[in-house]
């Protein structure tokens, strides 16, 4: 079929808008709602994220979101079985106005467990990952909190990782701090991350 074709550019057009609109409802939200994973890295990245993919095109929704569609073929083909179902987003209202919002990818018992699908897998559990689980402790009031890695050869590596009080309440006031940044649109102190180079 040529690309002149009227029914394959239609088709193109549709996956294409499919594609930003998806990443458009991600990122463009209110300043109020913070997400989990923005909290779980550096927020002056998170900042950046929130005004830059105000503007993007195809290629860049696609790398976004190419993350997420195996973690979700690998959610839907891979059921534990023993896992509550059908997990529901949870969100907390932190003060009067800032919502914290996430959803873990299963809950067993004690354990939020959320997985992470890496090229190779890590020696040990990022700061992002254990961040990030600490928080969907927090959201679904679990004790335990476990990272469970899947690298592209099908192997598997579990972190468990304790309930921390106190980086929790860390991790709680930067939601906050990313909130104010985001209202006055000034962006906040850099922490060591993954994207240092990346950031202003």
């Amino acid at each position: 079929m040529p690309l002149e074709d009227p029914e394959l550019k239609r088709i193109l057009s549709a996956i294409r808008k499919a594609l930003m609109a998806e990443v458009s409802r991600q990122y463009s939200v209110p300043a109020h709602i913070i997400w989990v994973r923005e909290i779980a890295t550096c927020i002056r990245q998170s900042f950046y994220n929130r005004i830059y993919y105000r503007n993007f095109n195809d290629k860049l929704a696609f790398m976004l979101l190419r993350g997420r569609f195996l973690h979700e073929l690998i959610l839907e083909k891979l059921p534990l079985g023993i896992a509550e179902p059908n997990i529901k987003l949870a969100e907390v209202k932190l003060d009067n106005e800032v919502i914290l919002r996430g959803k873990a990818d299963w809950i067993v018992g004690d354990y939020v467990i959320d997985l992470k699908y890496k090229m190779y897998l890590p020696k040990e559990v990022s700061l992002n990952d254990r961040n990030q689980v600490l928080l969907y402790m927090y959201l679904y009031d679990k004790p335990k909190g476990l990272v469970l890695y899947i690298s592209q050869y099908g192997e598997i590596r579990p972190f468990i990782i304790p309930r921390d009080e106190t980086l929790i309440k860390y991790l709680l006031e930067k939601a906050l701090k990313l909130h104010r940044a985001l209202v006055r649109n000034n962006p906040p102190e850099p922490e060591v991350a993954e994207w240092c180079k990346w950031c202003p």
